[in-house]
């Protein structure tokens, strides 16, 4: 393998003298050789050898190689994973695949990134971005949701258990009368921009679709018969998974990935080569895919499962094994039952903050058996169901020429699977003893068309056991990547939170930043009289100290704030003079916000941006833009959220400290991407103003400085000025 480390790093010195302008990196240089060794000599499955049944001469296990790569700011990691990705991935004759976070970086790939290294390349990249189901039209639903087509007279059951308020124009017209003709009025616009070259992203749409509508024709994998649907020739999904296998990268994102493993969405895990860009939003996203939630109020679908399994039954003339009514109607009233028993014992609760936790994420007595009851029914409905999918694929099978037939009854069944299948796993994470101490488990009650929306939810808190069950059991080459994958100066509490730190095929590495920390910039910590525990008094001092400080601004800064009260007293504090030099977030969209700032900074006035935490990460503001960055606080979140109680709970209840082990690293890792705000460029340099003296004068605070680059730091008194 070492001839396919040395062409790809052969390539890349082609690409970097073929760019006009560009100047070599050493940091860079460096993170290609490691991308290189971590796909060239990883085993995949499309190249492995056939098991051997010789017990003295076995085949030894496939090896892996996962690359966490820490590249600090400035590195330029995109080209550095995607030259030796995609030479090597072109050898090895697999795809390779880049899953980012946001959607801005996904745009930045296809849109800048990848257009250009394509230019320099000697064989121009391929690429697409790969998008879930929901993002595309299925035209079947679409023509029997306008009554068009032979199967037009058995379109869905539309009705819902919310019905949206009438428009002005169907005012006046019973509801479910004016939504139907709001659909059919929607798939016919549709259905023009179709004939007029739209291709059935829901994307490149010149305005986004109602959601409640989209959902309705939108394509589904429960709903969907593939190659059985007299639409597929010109099924946009499949036209789409077409175009993914014809590329050399294939851009996805993190929900994407965890949500398709095991489908035919994106290539097998172990038969491509894998890119985690902005890898540090892997755990959050692995807790957020598996929650699961149930609600216990809008419950009429189920209702409508017996006469739909009736409909199809009877329009494949098939007899069930077992009528649907009965399980139906127990699963409602226990799912009934419980939300109504539930509600009466902790509205008090609910009426507080709209969430309550199970202590010790147990749930009343009462509530258990219920619970197992409504997993039993549903259970024994999804097999009905299954029975007749089974009759359904056999027909597609024998008798193709009814295709249209067979595809709609498929649709009515598939239509609820996904409601059927969160009753099953949210009772079993519900009903599990055995995960108790590291599943959430709360209710949840929220104002609806129809009241209040009474939910149970559950959720895995440990995202490390789930990214390493769910992804990298399976992935052969992987490279993990982002500015910010050490907190505090170490990878452990990235490698604990992915499932990484057990895992023997994992290699860290931290890449150094190629800007010169100690010339170009400086960390001032203000030495606050109030402490941050004295929230009135620190917030008031910080907001005086501020509206002296910002004076000093001439051109672009930046001012971070942990609280959105105290952004918008402090704003409101200002001189009118000073106020006017300021953009809050909120006020207007983000877009809008960052136009106004360049365009008064270019033309030499000073602008000043406030805001939280979307601001502090991913915002790019180089040169003149962002000269200085104030911090009101350290960015400590405590958990109030029922999935971080419950985690915190789970380390204190191990002898551990929630504190040191949650919520300082998390705070690293973000007073990590604030400060990076400020230098982007070789040549910028920029003041970051810290008033927290915790930074300086604790343990913990130590910590932290101690993950952050090597600026210079500079302490102050509050009575004096920062700048």
């Amino acid at each position: 393998m070492d001839d396919l480390v040395q062409s790809a790093l052969a390539e890349y010195d082609r690409v970097v003298a073929a760019v006009s302008g560009y100047r070599a990196r050493p940091g860079q240089r460096e993170m290609v050789c490691s991308v290189a060794r971590a796909f060239a000599t990883a085993d995949l499955r499309t190249n492995e050898q056939t098991p051997s049944s010789d017990a003295e001469n076995p085949v030894p296990p496939p090896a892996r190689r996962i690359e966490v790569i820490s590249a600090g700011t400035g590195v330029g990691k995109s080209l550095a994973y995607v030259v030796p990705g995609v030479h090597i991935a072109r050898a090895r004759g697999v795809p390779l695949v880049v899953s980012t976070a946001t959607t801005s970086l996904q745009g930045q790939l296809v849109e800048k990134d990848l257009p250009a290294l394509s230019a320099a390349m000697e064989r121009p990249i391929t690429f697409a971005i790969a998008k879930g189901r929901n993002r595309y039209l299925c035209l079947s639903k679409a023509l029997r949701l306008a009554g068009d087509g032979p199967t037009a007279d058995l379109a869905l059951d539309h009705e819902d258990d919310d019905v949206s308020a009438p428009t002005a124009e169907t005012a006046g017209r019973p509801a479910k009368a004016a939504a139907n003709e709001s659909r059919i009025e929607f798939v016919r616009v549709l259905q023009d921009k179709l004939d007029q070259g739209w291709d059935g992203d829901r994307d490149t749409l010149l305005e986004p679709p109602p959601a409640d509508l989209w959902a309705q024709i939108s394509a589904e994998q429960t709903t969907c018969t593939a190659r059985g649907c007299p639409q597929f020739r010109d099924c946009a999904y499949y036209k789409a998974r077409d175009r993914l296998r014809a590329v050399d990268v294939i851009v996805a994102n993190h929900s994407l990935v965890l949500a398709a493993v095991g489908t035919k969405i994106l290539p097998p895990l172990d038969e491509a080569l894998w890119v985690f860009d902005e890898g540090h939003h892997l755990p959050q996203t692995a807790v957020d895919q598996f929650a699961a939630e149930v609600d216990l109020t809008a419950l009429r679908w189920i209702d409508r499962l017996p006469r739909i399994i009736d409909k199809v039954a009877a329009g494949l003339d098939h007899t069930t094994a077992r009528p649907a009514t009965q399980p139906a109607h127990e699963l409602k009233a226990a799912l009934s039952d419980v939300g109504r028993l539930l509600f009466d014992l902790y509205s008090s609760a609910l009426s507080k903050g709209n969430t309550y936790r199970f202590k010790g994420n147990q749930l009343p007595e009462f509530a258990l058996e219920p619970l197992r009851l409504a997993n039993a029914q549903a259970i024994a409905l999804l097999s009905i169901m299954d029975e007749l999918v089974t009759v359904i694929r056999e027909r597609i099978r024998d008798r193709p020429e009814h295709k249209a037939l067979w595809s709609t009854l498929f649709a009515l069944l598939g239509a609820h699977v996904p409601r059927l299948r969160a009753v099953i796993e949210t009772t079993d994470l519900l009903l599990d003893e055995e995960v108790t101490a590291t599943t959430a488990r709360w209710l949840s009650a929220t104002p609806s068309v129809r009241g209040v929306a009474i939910k149970l939810h559950a959720c895995p808190v440990l995202p490390g056991p789930l990214l390493s069950r769910e992804l990298w059991d399976a992935t052969r080459a992987a490279v993990v990547t982002s500015a910010t994958l050490t907190t505090c100066g170490s990878f452990n509490w990235f490698l604990e939170e992915a499932g990484l730190d057990q895992d023997i095929a994992v290699q860290t590495q931290a890449v150094a930043s190629p800007f010169d920390y100690q010339r170009q910039g400086e960390v001032v910590v203000v030495r606050t009289d109030a402490s941050p525990r004295q929230r009135a008094n620190f917030q008031s001092e910080v907001s005086t100290r501020l509206a002296h400080d910002l004076l000093s601004v001439k051109a672009g800064a930046l001012c971070l704030f942990t609280s959105k009260q105290h952004m918008v007293n402090t704003y409101e504090q200002l001189p009118d003079g000073l106020r006017d030099r300021v953009l809050v977030q909120g006020s207007r969209a983000r877009a809008s916000l960052l136009a106004s700032h360049r365009s008064q900074v270019e033309a030499g006035d000073p602008s000043i941006l406030f805001g939280l935490q979307s601001f502090g990460e991913g915002l790019d503001l180089p040169g003149r833009l962002c000269e200085y960055v104030f911090i009101a606080k350290l960015p400590f979140s405590t958990p109030t959220d029922p999935v971080g109680e419950a985690r915190a709970d789970y380390v204190e209840s191990r002898g551990g400290s929630a504190f040191d082990e949650i919520v300082v690293p998390e705070a690293g890792v973000r007073l990590l991407q604030w400060t990076g705000r400020g230098i982007r460029t070789e040549s910028d340099e920029a003041t970051i103003v810290i008033y927290d003296k915790r930074l300086t004068q604790t343990q913990f605070g130590q910590r932290i400085l101690g993950g952050l680059p090597p600026y210079p730091v500079r302490q102050q008194p509050s009575a004096f000025g920062a700048t």
